[in-house]
């Protein structure tokens, strides 16, 4: 992405503040300008997006001086999280959030961006930033952490520094594999989609805790994974989501030995039950189906693997809090469980 010469001076002053602890006072633009070889007005616009970030502030004649603030707090007293925009029953969501994030006197919102415009992020009124699923990018986490932005993003950045939030998903399908083991399947399909580069090792993860989980009965032709091509950007539906499904069933039911029970993501579980019916396939006669949703978009009906997005969000907030306080100590990762709930579309196995 380009970035004008005052954004990247902006930078450059800024570790460099980093580097040399002060009394607070800094040099003015003139010294700026010629320690670090810039025009007086290069200079000026980048001290000027150092205040706007909360790192500096200019008293008149007084001077320049550095914000301290407990741990590294810009405050705005608000939090912007990523991830939830597209989410049904976000209102509800947020409304949930905001009254426990009160009491610690700051506010929370729900932010609806593209990755080509993180970069608004660095100049929007919030004291830090949380990434859910997979809405975050290595470039925009790493910037963020320049500036002195708190962050909390997914768990796949290897990042020092980075505090991470996610779902137990080892908890979570061991006991749904176990549920269905006890049921007489052994024979189980997951449906899944592919994730953008960056998220590539979530898939190679959930494999390998499908594996574990299934241990002998594993097989690599019922791990199905949707290509990103039919996916729309986002992850937040598909194109043509009734024509996927016959094409995951059509291929599930070719197989030389059928699966008994499917594991689907939202929101292909009601298109994969009418494929399978229209096939004269009966749920959960002949196949078992399940879905995994967030609890607001639970199909009703339907053995779920609920994903609470109230725990996690929360844990996330309070988490963020914590680093604005100063007292969040060294990086964690935190996962929200799941829950398992039993519906009609589950029964023992026929075969």
């Amino acid at each position: 992405m380009f970035e004008q010469k005052y954004e990247t001076l902006s930078r450059t002053i800024e570790r460099w503040i980093q580097e040399n602890p002060t009394d607070g006072r800094l040099p003015g633009v003139r010294k700026f300008a010629s320690m670090f070889g810039a025009d007086k007005k290069t200079v000026g616009k980048a001290m000027h997006l150092l205040v706007r970030r909360g790192v500096i502030s200019v008293n008149g004649p007084q001077g320049t001086f550095r914000v301290f603030r407990p741990g590294g707090c810009r405050g705005y007293h608000a939090i912007g999280i990523l991830g939830i925009a597209a989410t049904s029953g976000l209102e509800k969501l947020i409304d949930y959030l905001n009254l426990r994030s009160r009491k610690f006197g700051y506010k929370v919102v729900a932010l609806d961006l593209k990755a080509e415009d993180y970069e608004l992020l660095l100049h929007f009124p919030f004291d830090g930033y949380i990434f859910l699923g997979s809405y975050s990018t290595s470039w925009i986490l790493s910037r963020l952490h320049e500036c002195s932005i708190p962050v909390i993003g997914g768990p796949f950045f290897d990042f020092p520094w980075l505090n991470r939030v996610t779902y137990d998903h080892a908890g979570g399908y061991c006991a749904l594999v176990k549920y269905l083991k006890q049921l007489g399947h052994r024979r189980i399909a997951l449906v899944e989609y592919e994730r953008k580069q960056e998220y590539a090792e979530y898939i190679a993860n959930l494999k390998s805790i499908f594996r574990n989980a299934m241990e002998d009965d594993f097989s690599e032709e019922l791990f199905c994974i949707i290509p990103l091509r039919r996916l729309r950007i986002g992850f937040n539906g598909m194109e043509k989501p009734k024509k996927i499904a016959d094409g995951i069933v059509e291929r599930l039911m070719a197989l030389r030995e059928r699966p008994s029970a499917v594991i689907v993501v939202p929101p292909l579980v009601r298109h994969i039950f009418l494929s399978l019916k229209e096939r004269g396939i009966s749920v959960p006669r002949d196949v078992s189906l399940v879905d995994v949703a967030c609890i607001q978009n639970r199909n009703p009906g339907y053995t779920t693997l609920v994903a609470h997005e109230e725990r996690l969000t929360w844990m996330a907030v309070r988490r963020m809090i914590a680093i604005l306080d100063g007292s969040a100590g060294f990086p964690r990762t935190l996962c929200a469980p799941f829950t398992l709930k039993i519906g009609k579309s589950t029964g023992k196995c026929s075969s």
